[in-house]
């Protein structure tokens, strides 16, 4: 994804959702948001953010039950929710600056890798 803008508004509103049909690699240096799960995917996923990727009352990056990757630069932010829901799977997640906000991390435990200095940062 080129640096850009993904918004996606309403009550059902997934900016991007990746089937389970194939894995998914995905570069994001812009910004994608809703007001719900802004990223949702259905089978192994590698995302490297320099951007922002913003969920509303949803996760900002919801994976399915498969081994995904996070390499962030950006910021990940949600409002309600999980910043980034991870499911069964080993998961990765490579922090090299930006953040992650209040509502943070939820991993299974089962493998996951999280490194870098990760900061998740409290708005009041």
């Amino acid at each position: 994804m080129s640096p850009g803008v993904v918004i996606s508004t309403g009550a059902a509103g997934i900016a991007i959702q990746g089937n389970n049909s194939s894995n998914w690699t995905l570069n994001n240096q812009g910004t994608v948001s809703s007001d719900t799960t802004a990223m949702q995917f259905g089978a192994a996923t590698t995302i490297v953010n320099s951007g922002t990727i913003a969920g509303g009352n949803g996760p900002a990056i919801n994976f399915g039950n498969f081994n995904n990757s996070v390499t962030n630069t950006g910021n990940i932010t949600s409002n309600g929710a999980t910043a980034i829901l991870f499911g069964i799977g080993n998961d990765t997640l490579i922090m090299n600056g930006g953040a992650i906000n209040k509502t943070g991390i939820d991993g299974d435990n089962n493998g996951d890798v999280y490194s870098g200095k990760i900061e998740l940062k409290v708005a009041w």
